[in-house]
C-alpha cells in the first residue's frame, strides 16, 4: 500500500510539473482573484491540522500506512505554501510565478514519493534496527541475571516490527533447564520493555563460540560412555558410577562424576 502511494505521489508530480510547464509556455495566463488567496490559506490550515491527527492516530496504532498518509497531508500542507507564494505573485503582478510554483509543487511531491518509496523498500529487505534501538537491546539482554555476555546480536524491521536473534553466553556448569530460563527471561524483557519487539530467538552458549575451539571434533556422549566403560570396569564400584555430566568447552570434554 505504501509503495502504490508513493507511486501515485510521482505520478501526480510529474502530471503537475508538465502540466505547469505547458501552460507556462503556450497559455496566455489570466489574472487571479483573491477568493483564491483565502483557499489556498484554508487548505494549508486543514492539511497540516490532518497532518497532526493522522500521526497521532498512526503512532497510537503504530501503523506505517498512516504515517505514510499523515505524510501525503504534510506534502500537501507544504506544496499549498508554495502555491500561496505563487499566488501572491500573481496578484503583485507576476502574473508566470503560479506555474513556477506549481513546478515546485510537482518536485515537491516527487521528492515525497521516492522517500516513501526508499522507506517501504528498507522494509522489504529487513534492515537493521536503528542505533537507539539496538542500544536498548543490548541493555535489556545484558540486565537478566545469569547472562554473561551476548554476541551475535541480529535484528531485523519489518513494518515498524523488529525481530531479534542473540547469542547470549551463561555460565558452563548450569543446568539446561536454567539455561533455557534465562533463555526465556530474555525474551520476556525484550519483548516487554521494548514495544517494537515482536519476536526473540536466544541460543544459549557456555563460551563465546565466535573465540573459542571448536568442539566438532570432539567424541559424542554414547562414544565415551563406551570407552569409559571398558576403561574403568576394573574399578571399585564401577557398578554404582552415575549421573556423567560433560561439559564440551574450548575443544576439551570436562567431566563430573
Amino acid at each position: 500500500a505504501t509503495l502504490f502511494l508513493a507511486s501515485l505521489l510521482t505520478f501526480i508530480g510529474a502530471s503537475i510539473i508538465y502540466n505547469a510547464t505547458m501552460h507556462m509556455f503556450y497559455d496566455v495566463p489570466e489574472p487571479i482573484s483573491m477568493s483564491v488567496l483565502w483557499i489556498v490559506i484554508i487548505t494549508i490550515i486543514a492539511k497540516e491540522l490532518l497532518y497532526h491527527y493522522t500521526r497521532l492516530i498512526a503512532i497510537k496504532t503504530d501503523s506505517e500506512l498512516l504515517h505514510a498518509n499523515a505524510w501525503h497531508h504534510r506534502s500537501d500542507a507544504a506544496s499549498s505554501i508554495v502555491v500561496l507564494i505563487g499566488v501572491i505573485g500573481s496578484l503583485l503582478g507576476f502574473i508566470f510565478l503560479d506555474s513556477i510554483a506549481a513546478i515546485f509543487v510537482g518536485l515537491l511531491i516527487i521528492h515525497m514519493g521516492w522517500k516513501l518509496s526508499w522507506s517501504s523498500i528498507q522494509e522489504l529487505i529487513d534492515t537493521a534496527v536503528d542505533e537507539q534501538t539496538l542500544k536498548q537491546i543490548k541493555q535489556t539482554i545484558q540486565s537478566v541475571p545469569g547472562v554473561v555476555e551476548l554476541h551475535q546480536l541480529r535484528t531485523r524491521s519489518m513494518a515498524g516490527k523488529n525481530l531479534v536473534d542473540v547469542h547470549v553466553n551463561v555460565k558452563p556448569d548450569i543446568s539446561v533447564s536454567e539455561g533455557h530460563y534465562i533463555a526465556q527471561q530474555v525474551h520476556l524483557l525484550l519483548t516487554k520493555n521494548i514495544d517494537s519487539v515482536v519476536d526473540v530467538t536466544v541460543h544459549i552458549d557456555p563460551e563465546d563460540d565466535e573465540l573459542a575451539a571448536l568442539n566438532l571434533n570432539l567424541l559424542p556422549r554414547d562414544q565415551l560412555i563406551k570407552q569409559f566403560n571398558t576403561a574403568w570396569q576394573d574399578l571399585p564400584m564401577f557398578d554404582q558410577l552415575d549421573n556423567i555430566a560433560m561439559h564440551y568447552l574450548a575443544g576439551k570434554i570436562h567431566l563430573d562424576l
